[in-house]
């Protein structure tokens, strides 16, 4: 029950942070739009980011949906595909306003006043026919001060305005950061892999053991109806009966041997597609990796 409520809590907050970057994203990409805490209204229509309140407000329920001509997919198609204007040459500077915030991020107060770099670099791995993409986001002060990942992220959520200055950005001095981001991803999907590795080569141990056994349970029976055989051959007392006994043994034990010889082959062609199936999982087990700076900025964070 204890860890129901926990999973319960957990899902609980995901889905209030999502729906404040879907809100956050209709701010900034609907700059017309009439906005509340949990709604807003655009073109005379109503969108809620709760799908009880759409249906009591027969409303449109603000959600990246199966289906893709939702406004929210509109929105997220036209953000992603905007890109910084000359962005290796342009230097922006954005400068975040704290009292803007609809909320409270008690990490950054002790920022307020300072400035510094950010980078947001788009992580791409493909493995076991999976691909996962992570937005890793980095950030330091101008004395060299990491922020932590999550007030990074955190900093990106507060209004800003944006000043173009001509000029190049220097981004080495995240490089580091950006590496250690980059190992601790790698080794949670290695984590996964193992996790997959395990569960696959369980199901494979199963298969080879139940074409095993039951290749091997006809050789078991045969020798079973061989002794019975034996055993009662022994009981006979006319020499016809026992011959036409003796003959039936001999028939049974080609029979058992025949079996046998089967369930020999067969053990190698299990093993050989054991061996393929192993090759499959191996090649599945590859992480291949794709990284991509999305933009990077200089950044002051204003009261």
């Amino acid at each position: 029950v204890a860890a129901l409520k926990t999973r319960r809590d957990q899902s609980n907050d995901f889905l209030a942070d999502y729906q404040q970057v879907l809100m956050d994203l209709a701010k900034a990409e609907l700059p017309d739009a009439i906005f509340s805490r949990n709604s807003f209204e655009y073109k005379d229509q109503r969108y809620d980011l709760s799908w009880e309140l759409a249906e009591k407000n027969d409303s449109d329920f603000f959600r990246l949906q199966a289906n893709e001509h939702f406004l929210a997919w509109e929105l997220l198609k036209q953000a992603i595909a905007r890109k910084p204007a000359n962005s290796e040459m342009a230097l922006a500077h954005l400068t975040f306003n704290y009292n803007k915030l609809d909320g409270h991020y008690a990490a950054l107060l002790p920022r307020i006043g300072q400035s510094g770099l950010l980078s947001v670099v788009k992580l791409t791995l493909k493995f076991a026919e999976t691909k996962e993409e992570h937005l890793l986001v980095i950030a330091q002060t101008e004395s060299g001060e990491q922020l932590p990942s999550e007030d990074a992220e955190h900093l990106l959520r507060i209004p800003a305005s944006v000043t173009q200055i001509l000029g190049q950005l220097n981004t080495e001095s995240l490089t580091s950061q950006l590496e250690q981001q980059l190992e601790q991803k790698e080794l949670q999907t290695e984590k996964q892999l193992e996790a997959y590795f395990d569960q696959e080569n369980t199901k494979l141990e199963r298969w080879a053991d139940d074409r095993r056994q039951a290749l091997f349970f006809t050789v078991e029976e045969l020798d079973r109806e061989i002794k019975e055989i034996k055993r009662e051959a022994r009981q006979l007392k006319s020499l016809a009966d026992k011959l036409e006994s003796k003959r039936i043994v001999k028939k049974k034990v080609r029979e058992r041997d025949r079996a046998l010889n089967d369930y020999n082959q067969a053990k190698k062609q299990i093993e050989e597609e054991e061996d393929q199936l192993l090759d499959e999982m191996e090649s599945k087990l590859e992480i291949k990796k794709e990284i991509e700076t999305l933009f990077s900025i200089r950044w002051t964070l204003n009261p």
